[in-house]
């Protein structure tokens, strides 16, 4: 399937949006850190 093919695979791949990967960054902070989302 094409969005799995060029699906990102790392936070570096994320482009165009960096409000959206900023939010993205401090959630999975925050699930790492066992906190909840």
């Amino acid at each position: 399937m094409w969005s799995e093919k060029y699906r990102p695979q790392n936070i570096f791949d994320m482009v165009g949006n960096e409000e959206a990967r900023k939010q993205f960054v401090e959630w999975f902070a925050k699930w790492k850190k066992g906190t909840k989302p």
